[in-house]
């Protein structure tokens, strides 16, 4: 089976954004390159 070598990007919808940034930068290291406001549609 191959390997995966990387993650080209991640959605996440939570009641927390805070958290979740840190927890994804902080603790897998991985780096926020862009945030989108939410949808009040």
């Amino acid at each position: 089976m191959p390997r995966a070598n990387g993650l080209h990007h991640l959605a996440i919808s939570t009641g927390n954004m805070k958290s979740q940034i840190e927890f994804f930068s902080g603790v897998l290291g991985m780096e926020l390159v862009a945030l989108y406001p939410t949808s009040t549609k």
